[in-house]
């Protein structure tokens, strides 16, 4: 049997900030449904037209440096309109101003929303849904887990507390993917990473079971 989890120590949060952490996970659920639901209507409703890149900028600001660039395309109906787009340095540097591009747009609001073909949002939201229950359950989850503590059900506790650190790992290699994806746009780079990092969770646990077992077999 393997030794019986801890309670996990969450008193020196109050609960204003454990309220205020579940409204920022509710919060973030919310955007990146928002950002699927965005997403959907540009596979659903995007027109596919042709845009030439005209300018690129670099801004340095508070926050840092971000790299833009601004671009016309063509509507239906025969007019042009122009949009700027904020990229990583790579990506920034891999267009280059005259370049022809496929643009989408949604065709009500076409200003608002129009990008390149390759810069989906999929990733991004997806990332923001994960974080948002990640950050909205961390606390019930906790009293849950020290609730089969205190009644003596520590197979429970213990069973809860695997996938809840599993998804937690799996929570900060998939952020690590997608921030190679964003970098590079490189979804193969990307998708190298989150396997290779699934490989080193599992061995993890191989190692913590044999490294347990070897231990009791001691006493």
């Amino acid at each position: 049997m393997l030794y019986p989890p801890k309670p996990i120590d969450v008193s020196h949060f109050n609960i204003a900030q454990r309220l205020s952490t579940t409204l920022l996970g509710i919060s973030m659920i919310c955007f990146g449904i928002f950002l699927l639901y965005i997403e959907k209507r540009y596979t659903s409703e995007g027109v596919l037209t042709d845009g030439v890149i005209l300018e690129k900028t670099i801004d340095e600001g508070a926050k840092g440096v971000s790299y833009h660039v601004k671009y016309s395309f063509d509507l239906t109906n025969g007019d042009s309109l122009l949009a700027k787009d904020s990229f990583s340095l790579p990506v920034w540097k891999s267009l280059s101003v005259g370049e022809n591009i496929d643009v989408l747009y949604l065709p009500d609001k076409p200003q608002m929303h129009s990008r390149f073909t390759f810069d989906d949002n999929y990733q991004l939201a997806y990332g923001f849904i994960l974080v948002g229950l990640f950050s909205a359950l961390c606390f019930p989850f906790a009293g849950l887990h020290n609730t089969l503590l205190c009644r003596k059900q520590i197979r429970l506790a213990r069973m809860l507390m695997i996938p809840f650190v599993t998804y937690g790992f799996l929570l900060f290699t998939g952020l690590l993917g997608y921030m190679t994806y964003y970098t590079y746009l490189n979804r193969e780079l990307g998708g190298i990473i989150l396997f290779t990092a699934l490989s080193l969770l599992w061995l993890s646990f191989l190692i913590y079971f044999w490294f347990i077992k070897k231990k009791q077999s001691k006493l």
